[in-house]
C-alpha cells in the first residue's frame, strides 16, 4: 500500500509541475490546459469539496507573512550539500527518512556563525558531534549540527559576527517557526 502510495504522489507532483510549465509558457500549451483544469476544479464535485474545505479553514484567519528587519547570512562557507531539505530516499536501504534539515560538506575546521543575532539556548552532544540551538526573534530558532568544537554557552546572546563553532567534514543546518520546519535551501544555492 505504501509503496502505490509513493507512486501516486510522484505522478500528482509530477502532473502538478508540467501544469505550471505549460501555463508559464506559449500559447499553444496554455490553450491545451487552461480547458482540463476548468473541468477539474469547476465541474469535479471532489475537487469542489476539497477546495470548499481548504477554504473554510482560511476563512477568518489573518494570513501574516514572515518578515524580518534583518538579512540572513549563510552560517558557514560550504563544498556541497550532501542530503537536502525534506524526505531523501535511501535506496541502499529501501526507505525514506524526513530531513528537517541540510546537511553540507564543508572543509573540517570552518568557522560557522550564526544566520540572525540571537541567544545561546542549547548545546548538546560530545566531540565531533555537538549541536548549538539559537533563538531569534518572532519564534524563530536556528540548529547548528555535527560541530567538532563549540566555542560559546548555553545563555550567550550572539551576533551576526560571533563564531558559534567549528566544523567537522560535515555540517548540519536546520531552521524551526512555531509552526514547523522551514526550508534553508535558498541559502545554499
Amino acid at each position: 500500500m505504501l509503496g502505490s502510495f509513493r507512486i501516486r504522489l510522484l505522478v500528482v507532483i509530477a502532473i502538478v509541475a508540467l501544469v505550471g510549465y505549460s501555463l508559464q509558457s506559449g500559447n499553444w500549451s496554455r490553450n491545451l490546459v487552461e480547458p482540463a483544469l476548468r473541468v477539474i476544479l469547476y465541474e469535479d464535485q471532489w475537487a469542489n469539496r476539497v477546495l470548499a474545505a481548504f477554504s473554510e479553514r482560511l476563512a477568518g484567519r489573518q494570513l501574516e507573512p514572515a518578515v524580518s528587519d534583518q538579512v540572513l547570512q549563510l552560517p558557514c562557507a560550504y563544498t556541497g550539500v550532501l542530503l537536502p531539505f525534506g524526505s531523501s530516499w535511501y535506496t541502499g536501504q529501501n526507505e525514506s527518512e524526513p530531513s528537517p534539515g541540510i546537511l553540507l560538506q564543508v572543509n573540517p575546521n570552518t568557522a560557522v556563525k550564526p544566520i540572525l543575532p540571537g541567544k545561546i539556548t542549547m548545546i548538546k552532544g560530545e566531540a565531533g558531534q555537538y549541536t548549538a540551538v539559537i533563538e531569534h526573534e518572532q519564534g524563530l530558532t536556528s540548529e547548528y549540527g555535527q560541530l567538532d568544537r563549540v566555542l560559546v554557552r548555553t545563555g550567550q546572546t550572539v551576533t551576526k559576527d560571533t563564531v558559534i563553532g567549528r566544523s567537522g567534514n560535515q555540517f548540519y543546518f536546520a531552521v524551526n517557526s512555531p509552526q514547523g520546519p522551514l526550508d534553508p535551501s535558498n541559502l545554499f544555492p
